[in-house]
């Protein structure tokens, strides 16, 4: 019974190409095969922002689980608007935004690199606490810097991108673009499965 289980385990594995996505998702984020595994999205995207770091002469801090502990709560909930079901007899148009939530960040060049303060409840001479961190911003600095950043509705105060490219937005781009780049590419072996297997994985990995 345990042989023919993992005969069927392994035709499986086989099946799904589980080695081969992971040994993409290796290569792209460039950690070990385990850590693929084993560990979660935040150790995998953080793996492609010390690369980028590295390039922009950033370092990351690595707070402790002291001063994780210690954040402030959320000050906001985003806001899932739930669709009116019903039956309908009139057309329907359906809007999507591709790649949402990238797009946005792009557009407002919203990254920890680019985070200047929080401007809700500012005041003069008062560090701003923003994650794990203290900001301590100068009276009437928002006036000189108006043409240079953007603000959130949650009162965050980020750089525009003419200013510096966030290291998330950079990241995204790449990413993006890729894919893009790699789904093109893939088009054209339509005659070739193998090499169309290994592009449609690497495709996937850049998806996740």
């Amino acid at each position: 019974y345990m042989m023919k289980r993992l005969q069927l385990e392994t035709e499986l594995v086989k099946k799904l190409e589980v080695n081969e996505k992971i040994c993409e998702q290796s290569k792209l984020l460039g950690c070990d095969f385990n850590s693929i595994v084993y560990r979660g999205s935040q150790f995998k995207v953080e793996c492609l922002l010390v690369r980028l770091a590295k390039e922009e002469n950033f370092i990351l801090i690595s707070p402790s689980k002291k001063q994780v502990f210690a954040q402030d709560s959320l000050k906001c909930i985003p806001l899932v608007m739930e669709p009116e079901s019903g039956f309908y007899k009139s057309p329907l148009i359906v809007l999507d935004f591709q790649s949402l939530y990238p797009s946005l960040i792009i557009g407002y060049n919203i990254c920890y690199s680019t985070f200047l303060g929080r401007l809700d409840g500012f005041e003069p001479n008062r560090y701003t606490k923003a994650g794990v961190s203290n900001h301590k911003l100068q009276p009437g600095i928002l006036q000189s810097l108006e043409k240079y950043v953007n603000i959130t509705p949650n009162g965050m105060i980020f750089a525009k991108s003419n200013v510096r490219q966030s290291l998330i937005a950079k990241m995204l781009v790449e990413i993006l673009d890729a894919r893009i780049l790699v789904k093109g590419t893939m088009s054209k072996f339509k005659d070739d499965q193998e090499l169309k297997k290994v592009y449609d994985n690497r495709q996937l990995v850049l998806n996740l």
